[in-house]
């Protein structure tokens, strides 16, 4: 182990705990180029903001726990601004773990001088009654780094992993049973894209900050980070909302609805109440009849519109009890979709994309 000793007149510390800021990602699904060209940028710029937050909040130090970048090609003008943006942040620190996912851009590069990384081996920096700990995850070390992370009971412990927490050991997984009585006072983790905070045992906390901005439509409700305040008395974590949109799930029951307007009335009013700045995901659920003839697609171009970006996803299952006895070429098909030797699940699927298919709309999962 490695530990360094730096400003030792530090007594208590503003910590923020952040993670899974992939600049520079694709950004393709269901945004439009010039959207996903928009949204990236704005990824590297709540980043910077989240710099000139640290100055101006007087942040000692900004923890990033993993996946800073998307992948290990990263443009020249993103490495810039970022590393410009460090630099001028002169009087806060910044300690890097490495993720899985653009793990070797850092290594390529010179690095601003208030920028530091962990490696592979446990590494601790010393901010007085303060230590900051971390270790890269591989598939050299998967098994056996609980047991060559040896902390020191005085003081207080803040230990960085990037992983899946779970309750055994192996690549890419934290085994929280095995990090328990190991005198952490707050585990910062990365990896997973929702804040969470749990107790690790009876002196520490475990914690994914989750991501700073939701990139699709799986990546629903608040995104920020993580301020700690840190000192002799231990570690006190807040989730900072810092979003410059937030994505949001609506389920939308159409069960009993047949037209167009009626459908398009009810996704409205369930969407009210979000920002147009935000991105929504909008899952038509409930029974569809046989006499319904909404189209997913028109509904779409009228309300895409409305949002930053908005998708609208057929999740509903079809009321077969009043399908069958229809005569028509729906009917039949349904019919004939009911008698395959399929689960449940893949019957309604099946009906689903043949409707959508018959109907001449592009068929979606």
């Amino acid at each position: 182990m490695n530990k360094l000793s730096k400003i030792p007149e530090v007594k208590d510390m503003k910590i923020i705990h952040c993670a899974d800021i992939h600049l520079d990602s694709p950004l393709q699904a269901h945004l439009s180029r010039d959207q996903a060209a928009r949204r990236n940028a704005e990824l590297t710029q709540t980043f910077l903001e989240l710099i000139r937050y640290a100055q101006q909040e007087h942040v000692d130090l900004v923890l990033i726990a993993g996946d800073l970048f998307d992948e290990n090609r990263v443009s020249r003008q993103t490495l810039d601004m970022v590393f410009f943006a460090m630099e001028q942040a002169a009087d806060v620190d910044f300690l890097y773990l490495p993720g899985n996912h653009g793990s070797q851009v850092l290594a390529r590069h010179r690095l601003p001088k208030n920028l530091r990384c962990f490696s592979d081996t446990w590494q601790g920096i010393s901010y007085g009654p303060v230590s900051i700990w971390g270790l890269e995850l591989t598939k050299e070390n998967a098994l056996r780094f609980y047991d060559e992370l040896n902390l020191p009971s005085q003081g207080t412990n803040i230990v960085a992993l990037h992983g899946q927490v779970a309750t055994a050991a192996g690549e890419g997984l934290i085994h929280l049973g095995r990090l328990k009585g190991k005198n952490i006072d707050y585990l910062a983790l990365g990896h997973i894209h929702s804040h969470r905070l749990e107790q690790l045992d009876n002196r520490g906390q475990w914690a994914y900050c989750g991501c700073l901005e939701g990139r699709g439509f799986d990546e629903t409700g608040s995104k920020g980070f993580v301020l700690l305040d840190a000192g002799l008395s231990g570690v006190k974590a807040n989730f900072i909302p810092f979003a410059r949109r937030c994505i949001h799930a609506v389920d939308v029951d159409i069960t009993g609805l047949q037209t167009n307007s009626q459908v398009y009335t009810a996704i409205q009013e369930k969407t009210a109440h979000i920002p147009e700045e935000d991105l929504v995901r909008v899952n038509l659920a409930g029974k569809k009849s046989p006499q319904a003839e909404f189209s997913r697609q028109y509904l779409q171009q009228l309300l895409e519109r409305c949002f930053f970006s908005l998708d609208i996803k057929d999740c509903w299952q079809l009321d077969t009890e009043s399908f069958v006895p229809e005569i028509s070429l729906k009917g039949a098909f349904v019919r004939l979709a009911l008698e395959q030797d399929l689960p449940d699940q893949d019957k309604q699927l099946l009906i689903r994309m043949g409707l959508q298919a018959l109907a001449g709309e592009e068929l979606t999962l």
